[in-house]
């Protein structure tokens, strides 16, 4: 290995070290607690070591959002798996965004926090394979493309409700993810083809 491609693989591994610095103190403390030099101070550089990998906090963070749209994207991709059923996959896909936020709830909270922007282009191919499987249950376009915001408002609303509120007394002796895949499936039950 050349000396160009260790100083890449250094400065590659410094950023991973950014990030899971990041992830700790979030993790600690909430996303309000995260600052350059705290961040910093947790790998044991300085805060201009830090800013030659991200501008500022926000770049940070975004880079963090990214990352979680990444990787919400390969559970749904292995989710719907080979399953030719659109409301088995959309079913798969509901559980599966459901078991990210809560395996991830500090970062499911940034990614979906409404001051920061969605990151188009992994946005894009979530929602265009999500659209697809909507497209095989409506008759036209547009009704495909209702049926989807639909449905992602009951995810994320369920999903922050939860989060947030826990499930009301007289329904908590159902676990939540059950209730869940429950509305999921009425709702998509309520979809004649």
């Amino acid at each position: 290995m050349g000396a160009d491609e260790r100083r890449r693989k250094e400065r590659l591994a410094l950023r991973n070290r950014i990030i899971k610095a990041t992830l700790r103190i979030v993790a600690d403390e909430g996303w309000d607690a995260v600052t350059i030099r705290r961040v910093a101070t947790a790998i044991e550089y300085t805060p201009p070591i830090v800013y030659e990998h991200f501008e500022n906090k926000e770049n940070l963070l975004q880079e963090i959002i990214v990352e979680g749209h990444k990787r919400l994207y390969k559970t749904f991709a292995t989710a719907t798996g080979k399953n030719n059923d659109p409301k088995k996959a959309l079913v798969s896909v509901s559980m599966a965004h459901w078991n990210f936020a809560f395996e991830n709830e500090n970062l499911y909270r940034l990614m979906f926090d409404s001051r920061r922007p969605l990151p188009s282009e992994t946005i894009f191919s979530i929602g265009q394979k999500i659209e697809d499987l909507f497209l095989k249950l409506a008759c036209d376009a547009l009704l495909a493309r209702e049926l989807m915001f639909n449905w992602m408002c009951l995810v994320q609303g369920y999903t922050f409700g939860v989060l947030k509120n826990g499930i009301p007394p007289d329904l908590s002796p159902n676990p939540p993810e059950r209730l869940f895949e429950q509305a999921i499936g009425r709702f998509l039950g309520s979809i004649s083809v």
